[in-house]
């Protein structure tokens, strides 16, 4: 059900009241509270109204306000917009700080309009922040009784609303203090019944928003998101400055409040200062450059466990956090087994043939190539049509901070498959002096985020990664890491449990055959890796064939399947470890995805290991836990080519946004 309107007319008195988002504290210190009354000075210059009163409290405000030509909502939409970006700014944060509606009563003039100067100044006594009404400063009372003098305060114009003489104002004020307080009001309303009825009558119902969507935006949020996303200051963006990358920022903001969370043209006209028919301009503007702007892409992926080429073709529209996704197809192109030997021939850089090591790279070209052909043709779509292929590649050695090998040529797909390409993602952001992984986050971020719960993306491959996204949260607060192995060691005993038959523990068949040998799980759950902080990343480097031979040749008094078992538990543990000790808030959700998501092990142990979470799979969000990654690596590839920075600085530890990939036509 939607809320009702506020009452607005010319020449209305108001007592208009506002909290802090989550009753959060928007005053922190006097600093704080002389800049907001600095705010109400500066935009009076702007916008003439009368100030009667006012009581600034820690977590909300009272204004006794009279408007004069200017409707209400461009009086408060100013006001909060103001002292938001100072207070964001001030302390480094994101965000809306009130809450998304502020309540304005509309009163009469003569003694109801005292009575609720009476009401705002005895707050403070109230509510327990002083003792005596005498003893706060932040609030009007102070110039009420000529302690001070105020010259944006309307007090004497006030008296003479009700017919008091200067002379005797002060002594009127306080004989007010001492009568009972009694305030009644019926529909926002404080008056007398004709009053009451006069009014609803000559409602001219300015404000009326439909908030039937519980989870619409505030024009704050939304302001936020465009900030990050393009770059740009907040306030900069409802400037009058007509710089070509601001006033763009200011044209999505538009659409994405009018369009995508069903504001007003009139709403987002007071709120960027435009005139109601440049918003009306802007908004079919950027509708039309919407429908150019979807694209068609195919996403490359080939992961840890060197499984084969994950390839989805994917429609993707929008940018950031307007990005849609729809996948149309997805296909897994196998390795055969001489592809497969000369991979992971190629993981062993110490012995690492140079020679080999480019023609391969070569090799893998033409073969994501391939993949990106097949996938186009299975789904009924040229090739030509394609608008982007965006290959990850194949990580060959990763070294954070110091270097990072992905091979699968970049300009071979391009040249195979006629389209543009873009690949070799990881290398601007290790440039930029960050881990270069995980990378998938920034998609998390943008499919997955939500305004009520604490969510965590746990994507188990050959190594696992999780994505922490705190509920309400922009990106820049996005935490996401390496907690250690996933499939990859299991794969190893598997093959070699089975002499090379079966390459991965399917359903966690062979892990629920074993036993647990703790003593062996301890000592793995001890290693360095495992209970260090994050940022962080790992892979082959230390927990491939060699970590895993040498576990066999260590361990030989514990079969090969209590070492599956016991390493399947290790995956777990080292998952429910970083959960609990390397994330500052609870997690509510727990969403899974990769080839691990499919092992039964995995999933039991994680659930009794994380009591009171909800663990799901991707796929319960209509997001496919095999074709994630693909489609991740699709999205990252469209923010390249419209050249949006695509990193996660919070997650990698990079010292800046960057744009990554390389574009070969």
């Amino acid at each position: 059900m939607g809320r009702g309107c506020r009452v607005e007319f010319p020449g209305a008195l108001y007592h208009v009241f506002s909290r802090g988002n989550n009753k959060n504290d928007v005053f922190l210190d006097d600093k704080d509270y002389n800049v907001f009354l600095k705010k109400i000075r500066e935009v009076q210059e702007e916008k003439d109204f009368h100030l009667y009163g006012y009581c600034l409290m820690p977590n909300h405000f009272h204004l006794l306000i009279g408007a004069i030509d200017e409707p209400l909502s461009k009086i408060m939409h100013m006001l909060l917009r103001y002292y938001a970006l100072y207070f964001n700014s001030r302390y480094e944060r994101v965000g809306h700080l009130f809450q998304s509606r502020y309540k304005a009563i509309i009163c009469e003039n003569e003694r109801y309009l005292f009575k609720l100067v009476q009401y705002i100044h005895v707050n403070p006594v109230k509510s327990g922040l002083v003792k005596d009404i005498n003893d706060y400063k932040w609030s009007s009372h102070q110039y009420y009784i000529g302690k001070k003098k105020n010259k944006n305060l309307s007090i004497e114009k006030l008296f003479t609303l009700m017919d008091v003489s200067a002379s005797n104002a002060q002594n009127f004020y306080k004989n007010l203090l001492n009568e009972k307080l009694e305030i009644k009001i019926k529909n926002n309303i404080f008056g007398t019944e004709d009053f009451i009825k006069k009014i609803k009558n000559e409602n001219t119902k300015l404000d009326k928003i439909n908030t039937s969507n519980k989870d619409k935006k505030t024009l704050f949020e939304i302001l936020n998101e465009i900030s990050t996303e393009f770059k740009v200051p907040q306030d900069a963006i409802i400037s009058e400055t007509r710089v070509r990358d601001i006033n763009k920022a200011r044209k999505f903001f538009c659409y994405k409040a009018i369009k995508e969370n069903g504001y007003r043209l009139g709403e987002v006209a007071d709120f960027v200062n435009r005139d109601i028919t440049v918003i009306d301009k802007i908004v079919r503007e950027i509708k039309q450059q919407k429908k150019v702007l979807r694209n068609i892409v195919i996403g490359l992926m080939s992961g840890t466990s060197v499984d084969g080429i994950d390839a989805a073709l994917v429609e993707v529209s929008g940018s950031f956090t307007s990005t849609k996704i729809k996948l149309v197809k997805y296909i897994c192109a196998p390795f055969d087994y001489k592809t497969r030997e000369r991979i992971f021939k190629a993981f062993d850089y110490k012995n690492t043939n140079i020679a080999e090591l480019s023609d391969l790279n070569f090799e893998l070209g033409k073969q994501f190539a391939k993949a990106a052909v097949k996938v186009a043709r299975n789904a009924g779509i040229p090739i030509n049509k394609i608008d982007l292929v965006a290959s990850h590649g194949q990580t060959i050695y990763h070294n954070p901070p110091h270097s990072t090998l992905q091979i699968g040529e970049g300009a071979q797909i391009a040249v195979d498959t006629g389209r543009l390409t873009v690949s070799d993602f990881r290398c601007a952001d290790m440039a930029a002096g960050g881990q270069a992984a995980p990378l998938v986050p920034y998609f998390d971020y943008i499919i997955f985020a939500d305004k009520k719960l604490n969510r965590a993306l746990l994507n188990i491959g050959g190594i696992s990664n999780i994505t922490f996204i705190k509920k309400s949260s922009g990106i820049d607060k996005l935490v996401a890491f390496d907690t250690g192995p996933g499939n990859m060691i299991v794969d190893y005993l598997v093959k070699k449990f089975t002499n090379g038959k079966q390459g991965y523990d399917k359903d966690g068949r062979f892990a629920f055959s074993g036993k647990i040998n703790y003593n062996l799980l301890s000592k793995l759950l001890n290693i360095k890796y495992i209970k260090a902080k994050p940022p962080k990343s790992t892979g082959r480097e230390l927990f491939g064939n060699d970590f895993a031979g040498k576990l066999v040749k260590e361990n030989k008094g514990v079969s090969l399947r209590d070492l599956i078992t016991t390493v399947s538990a290790f995956t777990a543990e080292s998952v429910i470890y970083n959960i609990k000790n390397n994330l500052k808030e609870k997690v509510d959700e727990l969403i899974i995805s990769g080839g691990g998501a499919k092992n039964k092990f995995f999933v039991e142990y994680l659930k009794s290991g994380l009591l009171g979470v909800k663990v799901y799979k991707s796929d319960d969000f209509g997001i496919n836990g095999d074709a994630k990654e693909a489609i991740a690596f699709a999205v990252l590839g469209n923010e390249t080519v419209l050249g949006h920075f695509n990193n996660a600085p919070s997650v990698t530890g990079a010292k800046k946004k960057v744009i990554m990939g390389k574009i070969s036509r």
